[in-house]
Formats: C-alpha cells, sequence, structure tokens
C-alpha cells in the first residue's frame, strides 16, 4: 500500500497516543471524527492500525484505534515510552491467587505476539480459575477487549485496567 500525506497523518496522530496512559496507548474513535473513514478503513485493510473495542463492566463500550507493528515500521517512529514508578502502596484488597492471576495476565498479555491482550485462547490453555477472571473483571481490574484488522480477524481478550496497574505498581499517573 502506498501512503499518502492523510494516511501518514492518522499514522503519526495514533502513534503520538502511545504516550497517553489513560487511553492504553491508543487513540479514541470519537477523536479521529475528522479523518476521511476511508482512509482509515484503507489502513485498516492494510493492518497499519486495528479497531479495539473496550468493553467495561458498568456496560459502557468504547472504540479505539492502534497502531500495529507494521504500522509504527512505516511511520518509523518510536513508539516506546520511559515510565517512572510511583512509590509502593502495600494494598490488601486482593487474595493471593487473585494477585497471581492479575500479575499472569499482566506478564503474559506484555508478550509481543499478543500485542497487548491476554487472548480468551489463553486464559482457557492456561487453566486459569473463569470465577477469578469475573471477579477481577467486575471489580474493575481488567477489561475485556475485542480487537480487529481490516482483513476480518478478530482478537479476543483482557488487558489490565489502570486500577489493575495501580495494584500492580505499575500505574504512573504522570503519564495520564
Amino acid at each position: 500500500m502506498q501512503l499518502n500525506q492523510e494516511h501518514l497523518k492518522i499514522l503519526k496522530d495514533i502513534s503520538l497516543f502511545s504516550r497517553v496512559h489513560r487511553y492504553h496507548g491508543m487513540l479514541p474513535r470519537k477523536l479521529a471524527l475528522f479523518y476521511d473513514d476511508q482512509a482509515i478503513d484503507e489502513l485498516l485493510h492494510a493492518e497499519y492500525i486495528e479497531r479495539v473495542h473496550f468493553k467495561y463492566p458498568c456496560g459502557s463500550n468504547t472504540m479505539l484505534l492502534r497502531l500495529t507493528t507494521a504500522g509504527a515500521a512505516a511511520l518509523q517512529a518510536d513508539v516506546g515510552a520511559a515510565e517512572t514508578l510511583p512509590d509502593n502502596v502495600v494494598l490488601d484488597e486482593l487474595t493471593q491467587e487473585q494477585w497471581d492471576v492479575l500479575s499472569d495476565i499482566y506478564h503474559t498479555s506484555q508478550l509481543r505476539r499478543y500485542g497487548g491482550i491476554l487472548p480468551l485462547e489463553k486464559v482457557e490453555d492456561e487453566r486459569m480459575d473463569p470465577k477469578i477472571i469475573n471477579k477481577l473483571y467486575a471489580r474493575g481490574f481488567l477489561i475485556r477487549v475485542k480487537a480487529e484488522m481490516g482483513s476480518g480477524k478478530k482478537r479476543k481478550g483482557f488487558i489490565i485496567s489502570n486500577k489493575g496497574l495501580r495494584y500492580l505498581n505499575l500505574y504512573s499517573p504522570i503519564m495520564q
């Protein structure tokens, strides 16, 4: 695919949101209203970006746009951001099993092949207790997401919410 100025502008703006912790490094679709839908669809079909749907326990849904590895390579942008960790805070609301599952989800989702999302298949393969997953989701520690590529591929899974990151001492309010 040949990228034009509109495509590059969209990729650059999505890349700039990679440092906004509040949006998990993604551009909210409602902030991309000024872009041409056809250009966004072209980037989706070329798999430079993907749509990610967040579903929160309260019933709220949000759609965001995320830069893929191919999109980052096309843009040649440095997407990494150094974060400073907050002071350690002892939080005792979670049981040891919940801590372990939350930590496992975080570390597994950080693997490059999963693209920041812990796939549902991985949850089933690891035989994580669905009751613990549902409790963490209901209490706001996890967010269910669905990512779809332009070619029709879809991925479903979980990411750690800001609340979960705070409990794991990985959340930086500076990045918000």
